[in-house]
């Protein structure tokens, strides 16, 4: 299913960000793995990109009302 193979399969969230922006920011110059590993190398230098995202998140999920259809 969709959920597992962007986010269930990874052992982090950093794993899952890494692998979603991949595949939305690649292109035919600049594969998917490529973009992945630069995503990878830059939430390695500045781990506080993760923590962000994940406050990003969890605002989302407090503020949005719509969340509550998705579960």
């Amino acid at each position: 299913s969709f959920y597992h193979a962007t986010i269930i399969k990874h052992e982090s969230l950093c794993a899952a960000l890494s692998y979603i922006l991949a595949n939305k920011l690649n292109t035919a110059s600049m594969p998917a793995m490529a973009v992945r590993e630069v995503v990878e190398e830059a939430f390695a230098a500045d781990p506080t990109i993760t923590d962000f995202a994940a406050c990003d998140i969890c605002a989302t999920v407090n503020r949005d009302p719509a969340v509550s259809m998705y579960s």
